[in-house]
């Protein structure tokens, strides 16, 4: 509760991002005693939608795979909106997709497969090409 964790009694609590550019709102006297205010923490949008929950977020178009040994294909595929799945053979247990010219869409919600293992992951929405290793690193 409190700074982790909301609790409602009577309502619903709705959890939403959105831009707004508070500055710029000035209030009367009258109004601001009938103003109230909100908490707003994390939300997953996709959560209502009945998608998976990422198991990790990605911070990079184009993440570097790392399977436990080589061997057999990597399927990728978008499932929160229709894209063109990414088939890869992987004749190594890492590859840098950015290698391969194959770029992720910011903001997308994935799912690879590859080897018997699989793992539902994000690309972070304000993602780019290139990027430290580690934050475009999934393994699985």
């Amino acid at each position: 509760m409190g700074k982790e964790q909301s609790s409602v009694k009577g309502g619903v609590i709705k959890r939403l991002k959105i831009a707004c550019d508070g500055d710029s709102f000035q209030l009367t006297a009258d109004q601001s005693q009938q103003s109230m205010s909100a908490v707003f923490r994390t939300y997953d949008p996709n959560k209502d939608k009945g998608f998976p929950k990422p198991q990790t977020i990605v911070y990079g178009i184009s993440p570097v795979v790392s399977l436990a040994k080589p061997g057999g294909t990597l399927e990728i595929r978008r499932i929160d909106r229709v894209e063109q799945p990414v088939s890869v053979t992987m004749d190594h247990a890492v590859i840098d997709l950015a290698a391969l010219g194959i770029a992720l869409t910011p903001d997308g919600l994935y799912q690879a497969k590859a080897a018997g293992h699989g793992i539902t992951f994000k690309i972070d929405a304000s993602a780019g090409s290139g990027g430290p290793i580690l934050s475009r690193l999934l393994r699985f």
